[in-house]
Order: C-alpha cells, then structure tokens, then sequence
C-alpha cells in the first residue's frame, strides 16, 4: 500500500485500456524482416563429406534429375536460402525526443535518427529476433525508413507491469 495513495486495480485497468487504444489506435504498423534462413534442399541428398549436393536425386524430392547432374532447387549447393521473411505488428512510435515514451536524462547522448517503439511484451522476443524493422512500409510515395534495435528497456511501465516494453532503435536507412 502507497504512502500517499494507492492504484486501484480500476484504475489500472483503465490506464492498460488508454496504453492499449495508444498501441492499437494511434500507433503505425511496423514490419519485421527477419534473417534468411538455410535449410538442406529437399530435392538432392546432402554429401557427408563435402557438405554439398551428392547429385544424387531424393525421392519424393520436387524436381527429378538425372545422377551425376546439378540439382535443379539447389544448383549443386546442398543448400537452400529461404526469403528473409517479414511480420507486422503494431507499435506506438515516437520519433523525437521530446516525444518519447520514456524521456532520457539529457547527459546520455544517443545517436541521431534514433526512435523508440512501444509495444506489447508478447511481440518483444521477435522484435529483438528481426534484422531490422520497418516503419510505415506500405505508405507509397515517401523513402523506406528501416531501424536496427539499438537497446531496449523492457518493461519499464508501473501502472500495468509486464504488458508493454519500450525499445531505442537506430536507423540505418
């Protein structure tokens, strides 16, 4: 119980109601590119030894060939590269300073260009996974903005404790 008062569990629903529309509401898409990922090919069995394609066909494989030729998924590699695969989550973003979600002391210097991006925790594990994200990316007619994750401060909320998480990121593009 506070000194001076203490939150009721209405208040805080109403204060996680608010953050929420802020989030939902007010807040801009943000796409997540993830990194490309490598996988066996799934037409050609692998060499043990050279870790490449044996040129040999795998049955049930997409694409026959003949023994001895490249692999037509694979080009002889072994290896497939997936396309870097993206989601959008919803974010509330707040591009300048004064603006920010939680303000900085003004003896920390950050790069310029930085954000920060408010969201849900359970979207935290993969914003901190993507490569990069992307803001607003299907507004047409304007440049790409594309951010790297430069540091997170979890969840730093103490009117609803573990729903939301704030995080700085740095563009690159």
């Amino acid at each position: 119980m506070g000194t001076i008062f203490t939150l009721s569990p209405d208040i805080r629903e109403v204060a996680r109601i608010l953050l929420d529309d802020m989030i939902e509401e007010l807040g801009k898409i943000v796409r997540l590119v993830y990194e490309p990922t490598k996988s066996e090919c799934p037409n050609c069995l692998l060499s043990p030894i050279n870790n490449r394609s044996s040129g040999i066909y795998q049955s049930g494989g997409p694409l026959a060939f003949e023994e001895g030729q490249p692999c037509p998924v694979c080009s002889g590699e072994g290896w497939v590269i997936s396309a870097s695969l993206t989601e959008d989550i919803q974010c509330g973003v707040a591009k300048t300073p004064k603006d920010w979600f939680i303000p900085i002391p003004p003896t920390i210097v950050l790069p310029a260009g930085m954000v920060q991006l408010k969201t849900y925790t359970t979207n935290w594990a993969k914003v901190k996974r993507a490569r990069h994200v992307i803001l607003a990316p299907d507004v047409s007619g304007f440049e790409v903005e594309i951010y790297r994750l430069h540091s997170s401060l979890g969840d730093p909320s103490n009117l609803v404790p573990g729903r939301y998480c704030v995080g700085f990121f740095e563009r690159v593009k």
